[in-house]
């Protein structure tokens, strides 16, 4: 779906680590490789979020959503994806 679509931020709910080989493929698309990915995990621990962000991940945090902070995050992740060459805002 992302490749059809070209959002400005991915959000993803992971719902175990591995869960980052889904976005080793838009990854892989000059079109979708600069769209931030988000995820949330309720059971991360440091290690994993460390490993997550190295695979390319944008951002991860843990369960339960702190609103603010997620709301930040993706106001960061937005301008991040729309000074990416050839983006432009809608």
């Amino acid at each position: 779906m992302v490749g059809t679509i070209l959002p400005d931020v991915v959000m993803m709910d992971l719902p175990a680590i591995n869960g980052i080989e889904a976005m080793k493929i838009p990854a892989q698309d000059p079109a979708t490789s600069r769209i931030p990915a988000v995820a949330r995990n309720a059971n991360a621990l440091a290690g994993d979020i460390g490993h997550v962000l190295r695979e390319g991940l944008f951002c991860c945090r843990t369960k339960p959503a702190k609103i603010k902070e997620l709301l930040d995050i993706l106001n960061i992740a937005v301008e991040f994806s729309l000074s990416a060459p050839g983006r432009t805002t809608r």
